[in-house]
């Protein structure tokens, strides 16, 4: 599938959902807390693997997404992010782990 740089982040959010088999299966509420502190839930995009899949259109700020997505896995019981970023001129996927 291509569709280019430069276009809306929901259309390559939508993208993503139709790779991963459409919204209903990938959309998803995980809880974010601890076991004795619960926060409440968010809803994110999760692969069939557990990981979430986050699309950003960030030409500044990238390290200041990862460290505090670093941070949000730390409250969630899931592996990894997979981070899909997606400039003019950029494209880079990348896997943040706990």
């Amino acid at each position: 599938m291509t569709g280019g740089t430069g276009l809306d982040l929901h259309l390559y959010e939508s993208a993503c959902e139709f790779a991963l088999g459409g919204a209903d299966n990938v959309i998803q509420n995980i809880a974010v807390g601890s076991t004795t502190n619960p926060l409440g839930l968010q809803k994110a995009r999760v692969t069939p693997e557990g990981a979430i899949v986050k699309v950003t259109t960030l030409g500044k700020g990238r390290k200041n997404f990862k460290d505090n997505a670093m941070q949000f896995l730390s409250f969630v019981n899931c592996p990894a992010i997979q981070w899909l970023n997606i400039t003019i001129d950029q494209v880079t996927i990348e896997t943040i782990h706990k």
